[in-house]
């Protein structure tokens, strides 16, 4: 069996396994991030709430049923934590510059 063949073998056999990886972290990061933004956010789409509602992503770890180690279920909720915080924030300062306004009419 020559190199290539061996190569194609691999690819295939790779291809037609049925066993799903564990996200890398980029891509654990970017679900996170939107979940918890989707979460937090008020101007998101009810739909898209609704959406991730029906698949259970509001609830789970990842979008598919996988096996995510310690370190990344760490890493996860230390982003859904870093995301939530930021649309807090960023909600308190809308309300603070609200009652800002309204004060500043009041006088």
């Amino acid at each position: 069996m020559t190199a290539m063949n061996a190569a194609a073998a691999r690819f295939i056999s790779s291809v037609l396994s049925l066993k799903e990886r564990s996200p890398s972290f980029f891509s654990l990061a970017i679900f996170r991030m939107a979940r918890t933004s989707m979460r937090y956010r008020d101007e998101a789409l009810m739909s898209d709430k609704a959406y991730y509602d029906e698949h259970g992503w509001f609830e789970s770890l990842y979008y598919t049923d996988v096996k995510i180690g310690l370190l990344k279920r760490m890493f996860g909720t230390m982003i859904d934590r870093f995301v939530k915080n930021m649309f807090l924030r960023e909600n308190a300062k809308k309300e603070l510059s609200q009652i800002l306004i309204v004060f500043i009419r009041l006088e």
